[in-house]
């Protein structure tokens, strides 16, 4: 289900996306739906679609997934600092 590109994430929606953020942000479907002004089976609706086109099993994978790739890979000289 992935796209072309080999990456899966370019396939999600606009509002794949957003919502896949506020699920980052540890919000439930019923705050998703209210912060978004839409109904809760939208919200699942759309879960399911972000889970099947990542090919991941939960939120929380989805989630996980966004963020590693949010964040930039840090070569070793960099990490010595830290």
């Amino acid at each position: 289900m992935a796209e072309r590109s080999g990456d899966p994430a370019a396939s999600l929606t606009a509002r794949e996306r957003e919502i896949l953020e506020l699920i980052d942000e540890g919000l439930l479907n019923k705050e998703i739906a209210q912060r978004l002004r839409i109904e809760v089976p939208t919200v699942k609706n759309h879960v399911h679609n972000i889970l099947e086109k990542l090919g991941v099993h939960s939120r929380h994978e989805a989630a996980a997934l966004l963020r590693t790739r949010r964040s930039p890979v840090l070569s070793p000289v960099e990490t010595m600092g830290k």
